[in-house]
């Protein structure tokens, strides 16, 4: 197997994921939480991802921060 799909079989292996991959999320084994807007009656529902670029001594991207939005249901 690739790589990557060991580190996949591995990180289903973990704690929790069974649960998630079923659908059975609690707030106690969450991993994440989605965002929830009512705007004119109609709820939204969301989660966000944030990625950081650079390193400590790379100035030119040192701080760059994009939060981005995805629907959480299609």
């Amino acid at each position: 197997a690739s790589a990557m799909a060991q580190k996949l079989m591995q990180a289903r292996r973990q704690p929790g994921v069974a649960a998630l991959e079923q659908g059975h999320v609690t707030p106690k084994n969450a991993a994440l939480l989605p965002l929830e807007f009512r705007i004119d009656g109609e709820i939204t529902r969301w989660f966000t991802t944030v990625t950081s670029f650079g390193g400590p001594l790379d100035v030119l991207t040192d701080e760059i921060t994009i939060e981005q939005f995805h629907p959480a249901s299609g």
